[in-house]
């Protein structure tokens, strides 16, 4: 069923929409200020219509003439599902439900500056008497539960994301790169009840920022196609970066944020980072998938199925030439043990024993492939067995066992008895 029963109703209420706008001044500032002509194709009403942010004041129109700067294709129902804030764009346009042409990049900067329409919509299609209709036609989205109200309950002293550093803007930035100071880490306390609490401080500070991306991602306001979230995930990552020292290092993937935050990286810059502003840690340039904090001992996050090995690997080697009783950790997926370069990683480090240790979280699929359907083992620790270096297979979610058991594989890295393999 669709929203809009004919062109003339659903451009009756895009023009009185574009009023409603134009009459809000918080909303039309930053759109006159782009002095753009955007244009949006509806095939399946025959409908066309224009923004001219050129003129002044702006403009609607449902003419066809004339030069846009962007052009937008797509149904009237996906038009209706973003103005009802439901509609990821930036997804929308990777997934081809909205066909885009021109300066896509300018056009998304306009997101932030658009959301207050998003309240106003539904009293549009209430003034014109649509509202039940709109209702219907709805898709129904599940109310997501508040992480921050659970974590508040469950340490009352965590400390919330600053979200008025969250950055408003979509573009990375043109400006002149300038060096980033190091990141200064706290050292782990050693007392045991204390380092418990830390550890569950920091998991719990991974889960907030993580449910703020995924938060973040569905309302379109990330300038990226995809976000990759380790949620659930949080102990693995803690547990084993409790276990190093400042001057280890940490070789991730592209579902990184977590292994970065457990090392070390502040919350607020790794936000800035993903949102592509020159606040974060690679100055807007790494994004979700290739963000690094090399201060922190961090070889950075790389979309590269497999690559984590071979750099922990190679760090490892560098260690060993200097002499320095640093250790290596590369964290990898279930789907990384079936690349050829986890194999030729983990022989090499076995035949020159490298301080490395090789850490898999399991989730049970690579990809959307299950391990079943592509592994011949059901312990990918066994693995560990072929290069005669230790393989562990231990419960991911208990950080306790997570911290002892990367702790003492750590211990015997460095002081010489070579690399481990732990599946988390």
């Amino acid at each position: 069923m669709s929203t809009f029963h004919d062109r003339a109703q659903f451009e009756g209420v895009m023009a009185q929409l574009f009023e409603r706008l134009m009459a809000a001044p918080a909303i039309a500032r930053p759109l006159g200020e782009t002095a753009m002509v955007v244009r949006f194709r509806y095939p399946d009403l025959g409908s066309v219509i224009t923004f001219d942010f050129k003129r002044s004041p702006p403009a609607f129109s449902t003419d066809d003439g004339g030069q846009a700067d962007v052009e937008m294709v797509q149904s009237s129902d996906t038009a209706h599902e973003f103005w009802l804030g439901r509609l990821n764009a930036v997804r929308a346009i990777a997934t081809g439900k909205v066909r885009a042409r021109g300066d896509v990049a300018k056009a998304l900067k306009l997101l932030p500056a658009i959301r207050p329409a998003f309240a106003i919509y539904p009293e549009v299609l209430k003034a014109r008497g649509l509202a039940e209709d709109a209702r219907r036609a709805a898709p129904r989205v599940r109310a997501r539960p508040s992480w921050e109200r659970r974590l508040r309950a469950l340490w009352p002293r965590h400390r919330e994301l600053d979200r008025s550093r969250l950055p408003t803007d979509t573009v990375p930035p043109t400006t002149p790169e300038a060096i980033a100071p190091p990141t200064a880490v706290a050292p782990l306390p050693e007392e045991a009840t204390a380092l418990r609490v830390a550890m569950l401080e920091r998991m719990l500070r991974i889960r907030a920022l993580e449910e703020t991306l995924a938060e973040q991602w569905e309302h379109g306001a990330l300038p990226t196609a995809a976000i990759h979230l380790s949620t659930g995930q949080e102990a693995v990552a803690v547990g084993v970066c409790f276990a190093l020292r400042a001057d280890d290092v940490v070789a991730t993937t592209h579902r990184g944020h977590g292994h970065m935050l457990a090392k070390g990286a502040p919350a607020d810059k790794m936000m800035a980072e993903i949102f592509g502003k020159d606040s974060g840690l690679c100055q807007g340039k790494g994004g979700s998938m290739h963000v690094t904090d090399a201060s922190i001992g961090a070889l950075g996050a790389n979309g590269i199925v497999g690559a984590s090995p071979i750099l922990a690997a190679g760090a490892a080697l560098a260690f060993s030439h200097r002499d320095e009783d640093r250790v290596a950790v590369a964290f990898m997926g279930d789907g990384a043990t079936n690349q050829g370069m986890f194999h030729e990683a983990l022989n090499l480090a076995a035949a020159w024993k490298l301080p490395v240790l090789f850490v898999v979280e399991n989730n049970g699929y690579g990809e959307f492939t299950s391990q079943r359907r592509s592994t011949p083992i059901e312990r990918l620790s066994d693995r560990a067995a072929s290069y005669g270096m230790p393989g562990v297979t231990i419960e991911g979610n208990d950080v306790d066992l997570v911290h002892r058991t990367a702790r003492d594989l750590v211990r015997r890295a460095r002081e010489g008895g070579g690399p481990a393999l732990l599946e988390c």
